[in-house]
């Protein structure tokens, strides 16, 4: 069960869910670093019988800012997390009509890596153009383009059978039970961003429900 905490930031409160938290550099040169989290649901009316709505969450990190005092780096600002939310609502909230940026998941995985950006990704997709489609997406919060170089597209070679569309069943304490889906073929929407900060506490509400959040310094 995911779980979701309320979050107070002065006069403005905001659901956090599990998960939401800072994870750290890929390694120690990362310290400080702010981390963008951006998550997916899947539509309500779209949701299988008997199984729980499909999640996606994507991780990009800001290389050229800090929150960490003692780095030389340009220092991360209120005006740059401004910018940064505006950003992600033009590229994530304003498609088909408003209702958000949609992502086609399924069995296949595109992989994206590029450290020194901030992007470090495996993308489960329908195919690998949308996986494509999506790093593209990724990239342009930061104003970035694609690097193909750094692109590895991945394919199973029995997706069937690597992972069923109709998970197989054991038996727990006597009773059947369906096992969970994995590499799930689903539709899910963007519906929130939050940034990460080393050295802040707790996530900074950027985006939720697809609407702009007041920050904190607001």
């Amino acid at each position: 069960m995911q779980g979701i905490f309320n979050y107070t930031w002065g006069t403005s409160n905001f659901s956090v869910e599990g998960g939401e938290v800072f994870e750290g550099g890929w390694h120690h040169s990362r310290t400080g670093q702010p981390e963008v989290l951006l998550t997916f649901w899947e539509d309500k009316e779209d949701v299988a019988e008997t199984y729980d709505k499909v999640r996606g969450r994507i991780r990009i990190r800001i290389m050229d800012k800090t929150d960490d005092s003692n780095s030389s780096m340009e220092k991360l600002t209120w005006n740059d997390i401004r910018q940064l939310q505006q950003k992600i609502y033009q590229i994530f909230v304003l498609p088909n009509g408003g209702d958000g940026f949609v992502w086609k998941k399924g069995k296949e995985i595109v992989n994206y890596n590029d450290n020194n950006a901030g992007y470090q990704n495996n993308i489960v997709c329908r195919d690998q153009e949308e996986g494509r489609r999506v790093i593209e997406a990724l990239l342009a919060v930061q104003n970035k383009t694609l690097d193909e170089t750094k692109l590895r597209p991945g394919k199973p070679y029995n997706a069937a059978l690597a992972y069923p569309t109709i998970p197989p069943t054991q038996t727990v304490l006597g009773k059947q039970k369906r096992m969970p889906r994995r590499r799930p073929i689903a539709d899910v929407r963007f519906t929130r961003a939050v940034l990460l900060l080393q050295f802040y506490p707790g996530p900074i509400s950027l985006i939720d429900n697809r609407q702009l959040t007041v920050l904190p310094e607001d």
